[in-house]
């Protein structure tokens, strides 16, 4: 975010389940899921334009932040 390569998208309905707090607490958190994206309610979609365009979704991550991309460029 301090560079301007990283965002989060409407991080009250994408949580960060391995984050601090209130995101740890996160309604969707305490579902039950396979994947990071299960707990987001950003359409999976974005994240593959996102990733077309060379930014790393942090829904991957241990900390499953559903919230975060970073540009990572090509």
């Amino acid at each position: 975010h301090l560079f301007g390569i990283a965002l989060d998208i409407d991080p009250d309905r994408n949580p960060c389940c391995g984050c601090v707090e209130p995101w740890r607490s996160a309604p969707a958190c305490k579902r039950a899921a396979t994947h990071a994206w299960e707990r987001m309610e950003m359409p999976l979609c974005w994240v593959r334009a996102f990733a077309r365009h060379g930014w790393d979704w942090l829904g991957h991550d241990a900390l499953g932040d559903t919230m975060h991309f970073e540009y990572l460029g090509r």
